[in-house]
């Protein structure tokens, strides 16, 4: 399907524009006594259902990429020049601008080897930056609080030529592999347990379960397109179970994937409009609005700490416009233009 002619652009902009909106409250209070979604449905938040969103427009599109790629080295060298430079850029930011703005200069240059080394290791490993010591009135003050999730957006990459290799690609073997990722997920959630492998790894148990959940159901979405219905009573079908799921904890996010993803599909896929077809064909800012919304969020707060949500989104949204425009037009789009070099 050409590039103009859905509205994965314009959802992905939307989303990470609905992290910004659910953190506004978050940072300034320092918990979720504001957060709009969790008002609602005491479940999850927006932020919550934004990331599950990238998931699961990423397993759709990830898969369609992989087949549409010649080898598995010219896969790796795609998502590597895609998630690497707007990553490493924004993290040097972090470091060498917020950092000193937000009164941490004195830390940085205190920094001796071993901490420049598990910096540029935080790089390698898609780790959010780290300054010790840096506070927000009497709270840490974290760099970036939004990067946890590229770890394990790039391990679901990684995913994908893994199951292919082990013949999990095949239609009945990839529900079977979801199906069992999904159980372990409620397992998790249910049991109230989780496991953490150690550093440098950091992956949880839990999280990584539920975000290859919703990742290995984008892709499902997209392995049985052919078979799918899409119709308007589906989708208010989709639409009711999804405001029935969301108001209990152990189906609000599963709910999310299936009846979630059905109307994030069927939007995405035949919803057709001019303006919102084009969003994003031309300059995709969305990874940058997500990479550097927090940083912002968090100089902002630290600097007029009883400021509203509301200001506080808006005034969010108006400098990673900025930053995130930047971020495509001097680091994402000439890296992406490198593949065609390199594949």
């Amino acid at each position: 399907m050409p590039a103009n002619n859905n509205n994965f652009g314009f959802l992905r902009l939307f989303f990470a524009s609905l992290v910004i909106v659910s953190h506004s409250p978050e940072i300034i209070d320092q918990n979720r006594s504001r957060e709009i979604l969790t008002n609602i449905f005491g479940t999850i938040s927006f932020g919550e259902l934004a990331v599950d969103s990238f998931f699961l427009i990423s397993g759709y599109l990830i898969l369609k990429s992989f087949y549409s790629t010649s080898s598995v080295k010219s896969y790796f060298t795609k998502r590597i020049l895609r998630i690497y430079p707007g990553f490493i850029v924004a993290s040097l930011f972090c470091l060498f601008v917020v950092t000193p703005i937000a009164g941490g200069w004195h830390l940085l240059s205190n920094f001796q080897l071993f901490d420049w080394f598990k910096a540029f290791t935080k790089l390698l490993i898609l780790d959010s930056p780290e300054v010790n010591g840096l506070l927000l009135g009497k709270q840490p003050f974290v760099l970036n609080g939004a990067m946890w999730s590229i770890w394990l957006e790039f391990l679901c990459y990684v995913s994908i030529p893994v199951f292919f290799i082990l013949g999990f690609h095949k239609k009945r073997l990839y529900l079977v592999v979801t199906l069992a990722i999904i159980s372990l997920y409620l397992f998790l959630l249910i049991s109230k347990k989780d496991l953490w492998l150690p550093y440098p790894l950091r992956i949880s148990a839990y999280h990584s379960t539920r975000l290859l959940s919703a990742f290995l159901i984008g892709g499902a979405f997209y392995y049985f397109r052919d078979r799918v219905i899409w119709s308007r009573n589906l989708s208010v079908a989709s639409l009711v179970l999804l405001t029935i799921c969301l108001n209990f904890k152990y189906t609000a996010e599963l709910g999310f994937f299936i009846f979630g993803g059905y109307l994030i599909f069927n939007f995405a896929l035949n919803f057709k409009n001019k303006t919102l077809n084009q969003i994003g064909t031309k300059s995709d800012i969305s990874y940058g609005v997500y990479l550097y919304a927090w940083p912002i969020q968090m100089l902002i707060v630290q600097r007029y700490p009883d400021i509203s949500p509301v200001v506080m989104t808006i005034a969010t949204l108006a400098c990673v416009a900025v930053l995130g425009y930047l971020s495509w037009i001097y680091i994402e789009q000439p890296f992406m233009k490198m593949k065609k070099r390199l594949v």
